[in-house]
């Protein structure tokens, strides 16, 4: 009888090991996924928190007494969050869609040059995206249609069609290369932009490409804008009121002039306003395309061509 009382001992010793093994993993694993859960609802909490702010931010900044100087647009908000605006004019960027509806081959491939594209591959991106808008099958030189890119799926078949957004061009043959070697470039066209550039926000590459400036020219015209402590959006920044006030501001060649003359404006009415709102390490971004003519004193209702969160 001893040993049968010793053996079952024996065997209930492991179970009971057993057992407060299963028990522990079990509260231990309860315990991670309600700390997973609390982590979760503090992290959507704060997600709504940064949205709120965002939005505020995109108030301040449709508000028609507001510049974008203002320190409104940067600050933190009562409930700790933070607030981050910026407003630029969205006829600073190039409208790729007029570009090429326009065979305007010239401008994209003084731009792909400045950003240091391979010069073998400048045809075949300009080929690419042309054929990419146009109505039919017939590929360029250099370019290439559905049938050219059936096994290549890296790149989007053309949809014969303007681009809808700036970011369908990413997919098109031939923008890889762009991308490796000019990471931002989307920041420098758009699809809702007039087709006059507008001087007070256009980058430096666009004032070469398009008005035939050199490097110095450009960046005389950006250190103008940017006043005397050489910063963007401080209260000092000057306003270029038209295509004039730039031979004031730099010497100009005829042709320069000319150029300014037919492809630059001031004062475009479409603004690009990034609102960013933020709070325990969690951000939103608001980013809308707007027409300043809608809005302000006059009661109208803004009108908003683009609207994209993340």
């Amino acid at each position: 009888m001893r040993t049968v009382a010793h053996s079952q001992r024996a065997l209930a010793l492991p179970l009971v090991l057993w057992a407060v093994f299963v028990v522990s993993t079990v509260v231990v694993v309860t315990l991670r996924l309600v700390d997973f859960d609390l982590d979760l609802e503090a992290r959507s909490a704060k997600r709504f928190v940064a949205r709120q702010a965002a939005l505020t931010g995109l108030a301040y900044a449709m508000h028609p007494k507001v510049e974008r100087t203002d320190p409104e647009l940067h600050q933190t908000l009562p409930d700790g969050s933070k607030i981050d605006v910026q407003i630029e004019s969205e006829d600073a960027r190039l409208n790729i869609n007029t570009l090429l509806v326009n065979r305007d081959s010239l401008v994209l491939r003084n731009l792909f040059r400045y950003w240091g594209v391979d010069e073998k591959s400048i045809p075949l991106v300009l080929d690419s995206l042309k054929d990419w808008v146009d109505p039919d099958e017939l590929r360029s030189l250099n370019g290439a249609e559905a049938a050219d890119l059936e096994n290549a799926e890296e790149y989007s078949l053309p949809e014969n069609r303007p681009f809808l957004r700036v970011a369908e061009m990413e997919s098109v043959r031939g923008m890889d290369v762009v991308s490796r070697v000019k990471p931002d470039w989307k920041n420098y066209f758009s699809v809702k932009s007039s087709n006059l550039l507008d001087l007070q926000d256009v980058s430096p590459d666009l004032l070469r490409a398009v008005g035939g400036l050199s490097e110095d020219q450009a960046r005389a015209i950006v250190d103008f804008r940017n006043g005397a402590d050489r910063l963007r959006g401080t209260k000092d920044d000057q306003v270029i009121k038209s295509t004039a006030d730039v031979a004031r501001i730099i010497p100009l060649q005829k042709a320069q002039a000319d150029s300014i003359a037919q492809a630059f404006g001031a004062g475009g009415s479409l603004r690009r306003i990034v609102s960013r709102g933020s709070i325990g390490g969690v951000s939103h971004e608001i980013a809308v395309i707007v027409n300043a003519g809608g809005g302000g004193g006059g009661g109208q209702q803004p009108t908003y061509l683009e609207w994209l969160e993340r």
